[in-house]
């Protein structure tokens, strides 16, 4: 059986938009982990933010790393979101209609709870280690603003 040793929580927020390259793309680009994805729809888009932004926060906790160390708080996108902020209303994402009009801002969370398996005691103290591994989930949209 598992151990879990500790949890963390981490509160998301990305910003997306219609790809300015590739028509029928969208953009997403996660503030706090500087992850950027592609997706076919608006909703694509955002599930391959959750997906990656579990695989990194797994990585980095995995590598003794913190996740929210990796944000590039010069990089343009946050005033983008600092807009949608100050004048982004909530919408509902599959009833809006012309979403590709907006620039959306989306959070979402990333729950991981560090773990330790049981293990053989003939194991090394690098195999140990190598078992600890964070079990990563990740919420739905908790909120949605556009602007």
């Amino acid at each position: 059986m598992e151990k879990v040793l500790s949890t963390r929580e981490y509160h998301l927020w990305a910003v997306a938009r219609p790809s300015p390259d590739v028509e029928g793309q969208w953009v997403g680009h996660c503030l706090q982990l500087d992850v950027v994805t592609v997706g076919d729809s608006l909703e694509h888009c955002f599930q391959m933010l959750q997906e990656a932004s579990g695989m990194v926060v797994c990585d980095d906790l995995n590598l003794g790393r913190n996740p929210l160390d990796r944000a590039d708080h010069a990089d343009p996108v946050w005033k983008e979101w600092a807009r949608v902020m100050d004048q982004g209303t909530i919408k509902s994402i599959s009833k809006t209609k012309n979403q590709a009009s907006y620039l959306w801002a989306l959070r979402w969370s990333v729950k991981a709870a560090l773990t330790e398996m049981p293990m053989p005691h003939a194991m090394s103290e690098r195999d140990r280690k190598a078992r600890k591994a964070p079990s990563i989930s990740t919420s739905e949209v908790e909120l949605v603003l556009a602007a």
